[in-house]
Formats: structure tokens, C-alpha cells, sequence
């Protein structure tokens, strides 16, 4: 058993880094896909692509 094995927040990201999502999540584990993170992300797959 992990230091944070017991913590849902903690399960949610783990399942969530598994699944192969790296983007940003927020407190409780979940994918950040709006707002102003969504939109860095976006600009930076913008200019890798180039």
C-alpha cells in the first residue's frame, strides 16, 4: 500500500495518469479541460506542431 492509496482524490488521478491523460487536473483528480489551462495547452500543441 502507497502513502496516498486511501485518499479518492488521490485514486481519481492515478486512474486518470493510467488512462494515459498527462494534461493538468484539478484538487480532486479530475482532467482540467477549460479555462485558462486548457488554453496554454492549446497554444503549446499549437507551436509544437510547426
Amino acid at each position: 500500500m502507497e502513502l496516498f492509496d486511501d485518499d479518492p482524490a488521490y485514486r481519481q488521478l492515478k486512474k486518470l495518469r493510467d488512462s494515459g491523460y498527462d494534461g493538468p487536473a484539478d484538487r480532486d483528480g479530475r482532467p482540467v479541460t477549460t479555462g485558462r489551462a486548457a488554453e496554454i495547452l492549446a497554444a503549446l500543441r499549437e507551436r509544437s506542431a510547426k
